[in-house]
């Protein structure tokens, strides 16, 4: 129904389902009927048996999603991200490279396009540099990164351009802190 009501090209549809960040998964979508006879009764999140099948759903459900939402456009945009996959392995970020290697196979005609927040911030360690460098060239990945806000474009545009990333996102106003830095780049 999207779709079809605003359809436009300079419109794109991000999946935004999420309220935990940039997770793999919605954070109720376990508590959901459908999702605990799928399992066979509520998942033990500490099992191996509840890992493989958290990222055998996670894939369906998110091909599911670029089925209806990006094959107008040309592309596929995926948002998951290191850092989180790390500090909260139930968000199933851990299966990103499987989930890119899905949509390579299963769209192998359509862009696909990281977008990778705080790439350059200090927040994220040598490991993440390394691992989305590594993304990049296994699934021939179109990259955008954030510029921490404008004050960053100094620092972080010459990285971006050095590494032939496709853009950079810019935010204005953060929208927990509200800090406000458009003005000052």
């Amino acid at each position: 129904m999207l779709i079809n009501k605003y359809t436009s090209d300079d419109v794109m549809f991000i999946i935004g389902d999420v309220d935990t960040g940039e997770s793999m998964l919605p954070s109720y979508a376990w508590y959901d009927d459908n999702a605990i006879n799928s399992f066979g009764g509520i998942p033990n999140f500490d099992s191996e048996d509840t890992k493989v099948w958290l990222e055998k759903s996670a894939i369906e459900y998110y091909v599911k999603m670029q089925r209806v939402l990006y094959p107008q456009h040309k592309e596929i945009w995926d948002a998951h991200q290191w850092l989180i996959a790390q500090k909260n392995p139930a968000s199933v970020n851990y299966a990103q490279p499987k989930l890119l290697e899905t949509y390579r196979k299963e769209f192998s005609d359509l862009t696909l396009v990281l977008l990778q927040y705080t790439y350059f911030d200090d927040s994220h360690p040598q490991e993440n540099t390394e691992y989305v460098d590594r993304l990049k060239n296994d699934y021939d990945l179109d990259v955008i990164v954030e510029a921490m806000f404008c004050k960053g474009f100094p620092v972080t545009a010459p990285k971006a351009i050095a590494k032939g990333f496709r853009g950079q996102i810019v935010c204005p106003t953060h929208p927990h802190t509200h800090e406000q830095s458009f003005m000052d780049g």
